[in-house]
């Protein structure tokens, strides 16, 4: 019965795309928040009362094309001009009219020009032809884009290093001939860096000449835990409470810099710094130091079509239920739309670190291989193929495997659907598993003030044998996820619980959510999970509360092996992001324990607060 629910769920989301195709006529072209930083994207701009530049009317370019302005000279100073604000450095190569040197002497504010060339790090054009033009209603800007960010009355672009406002509801036109192409595969950005989530970004304020930037983040965090033991129940210690306050701080650095138009390298290091005040313990205090993504990319090698990145590379799928991690080694990518594959071999050469499911050794002693194969379709709707292998060159058999299915579905209005189902098999530690899991969820935003959003999901991953040392057939997931997305809000968040977060492995969780965007950048998410475990057993894998390991003594946290009900999670997240380049988080949480918990009679609460600077 339970397969079949699967597979119903299954062809939903790979029909889905079809059919909306053949009762939806095709949008023209593509809304302005689905275009992505790194898109190349030509603009025809006006001034507007204010001074600034305002456009409605855009087409989607291919990657590699030049960057170009056209409109009227506005100032003039040596070797460098300016048009619409965006700054043109002249060089003894300039080409003019007939492809003779261009002469300085012939620039007359006011005039009408069309500059082409290259915008480099420094903010600046190095124009390589400019030439006369006719005055005209509108100027074009044609270049990367370097930031999308709301506007009191749409959406703002940065556009050749200047800001161009747009209204909202407008949309891009596509040429036919990248119609086709993914959305993704029109960026100029590594494909790592182009899954970045904005807790990710670093914009990369200090520039290093034409060629660098020079940027990071600082994060100041305070985690309040209470009750995480949930004791309470009879003859324990009302007075050990395990309550706790955890500050952190965290500095990261990161460097780039573009070689050529096709080698691209990345730098960066992570340092972090955190105080375990125990209410009832000495105090303990926690530092580390991490490289983070650190390599070279190179476009079309080392045959044409294939993009090659090598050093530590940062592994991340959109939802981060495969993985979220930083681990040295290779990645292949190749793009043919509608297809894209992506492999890789990785390993932890140094610095390998706790993981959900894995210790810094065990990744130190593993060699990984991913393989995702991607088929997009129209409206952005997509499904791939997955596998992953975690291969033991340590003492322990330590080798599982998996293999699924990930859907995505976007094209219908307002609404956007997942599902991610994978199997595993194989060994961990020295046990046999086999087992399955499956996430599939929608998020549906309703046309009204404040722009409400609907959420629910189901996840389950299968449980096994009653003796949890003998082989059994419970999921697990691989170690190297997150479980962490976000749904129609500005910050992202633990969709298995802020509080408890486990690990999908003999577990369902039902959840169902309620959305609000207060603010043009500001969002608030009420979640709510229900969490059962399918075959009742003394353990939770990698859960934060305590008691999440084997049962080797059985306390207040664990649950008791009989009854199938964990209790339920109440979640309020609030993200705000209204000044640049700061992010806010602030998140409370609330498990009450079920029949499975009923020696703990307390709940367990989690309350955090989270900033994060960007420059």
């Amino acid at each position: 019965m339970r397969e079949a629910v699967i597979m119903v769920l299954l062809s939903s989301l790979f029909l889905a795309p079809g059919l909306a195709q053949e009762t939806r006529p095709r949008p023209r072209g593509i809304r302005v928040e689905d275009l992505l930083v790194g898109h190349r994207l030509e603009a025809k701009v006006v001034r507007a009362e204010g001074g600034g530049l305002r456009s409605s009317d855009f087409e989607l370019l291919p990657p590699g094309s030049r960057d170009s302005v056209t409109g009227p000279v506005e100032s003039i100073e040596e070797e460098r001009f300016s048009v619409f604000g965006v700054r043109i450095d002249l060089m003894p190569e300039t080409e003019g009219e007939g492809g003779r040197p261009f002469d300085r002497g012939s620039l007359r504010e006011g005039e009408w020009v069309k500059v082409d060339g290259r915008l480099r790090e420094s903010g600046r054009i190095r124009a390589r032809r400019v030439r006369s033009e006719e005055p005209r209603a509108r100027g074009t800007l044609a270049g990367r884009i370097d930031a999308i960010e709301p506007a009191p009355e749409g959406w703002r672009l940065q556009i050749l290093g200047v800001d161009v406002e747009v209204p909202a509801g407008r949309r891009v036109d596509v040429p036919e001939e990248l119609a086709a192409v993914s959305l993704e595969a029109l960026t100029e950005e590594p494909p790592s860096r182009r899954r970045r989530t904005e807790e990710d970004f670093v914009p990369g304020s200090i520039r290093l000449g034409d060629w660098g930037t020079i940027g990071g983040t600082i994060t100041a965090r305070i985690d309040r835990e209470e009750e995480f033991d949930l004791e309470g129940g009879p003859g324990s210690n009302e007075d050990d409470d395990e309550d706790r306050t955890i500050p952190l701080y965290r500095i990261r650095l990161e460097a780039t810099a573009r070689v050529s138009e096709r080698v691209f390298l990345v730098a960066g290091v992570e340092h972090d710094r955190d105080w375990d005040l125990n209410d009832e313990e000495p105090d303990e205090k926690a530092r580390s130091t991490n490289l983070k993504e650190t390599f070279v990319f190179v476009r079309e090698f080392p045959a044409r079509g294939l993009d090659l990145e090598a050093g530590r590379i940062h592994l991340k799928d959109d939802r981060q239920w495969l993985y979220d991690r930083d681990l040295d080694g290779l990645r292949l990518s190749y793009e043919r739309a509608p297809w894209s594959v992506e492999a890789s071999v990785t390993t932890v050469a140094f610095g390998g670190r706790q993981g959900r499911s894995t210790s810094g050794e065990r990744d130190e002693e593993a060699t990984n291989a991913t393989a995702l194969l991607t088929r997009e379709f129209p409206g952005r709707d997509e499904v791939s193929a997955l596998f992953v292998g975690r291969f033991d060159r340590g003492r322990e058999d330590d080798s599982p495997l998996f293999a699924g299915i990930q859907a995505r579905l976007r094209s219908v209005d307002d609404l956007e659907a997942w599902a991610d189902v994978s199997g595993v098999w194989g060994t961990d530690r020295d046990e046999r598993i086999q087992g399955y899991g499956f996430d599939v969820g929608a998020t549906w935003e309703i046309s009204l003030p404040l722009e409400p959003s609907v959420t629910v999901a189901y996840a389950f991953g299968s449980g096994g044998d009653d003796d949890p040392t003998d082989g059994n057939s419970d999921f697990r997931q691989t170690g190297f996820q997150d479980n962490t997305s976000k749904w129609n809000g500005v910050t992202s968040f633990n969709y298995y619980g802020e509080l408890l977060d486990p690990e999908l492995s003999n577990l369902s969780i039902a959840t169902a959510g309620l959305g609000f965007r207060l603010g043009r950048r500001t969002s608030l998410d009420l979640v709510a999970h229900r969490y059962t475990q399918p075959r009742p057993a003394p353990f939770l894998r990698d859960a934060e509360l305590d008691g999440d390991l084997l049962p080797a003594t059985l306390d207040e946290a664990d649950p008791d092996g009989v009854h199938h009900e964990l209790g339920w999670e109440f979640d309020a997240v609030l993200g705000w992001r209204e000044i640049r380049n700061l992010d806010v988080e602030i998140v409370v949480g609330r498990f009450d324990p079920g029949d499975a918990l009923a020696m703990a009679e307390r709940a367990a609460t989690f309350l955090k607060f989270e900033a994060r600077f960007k420059f």
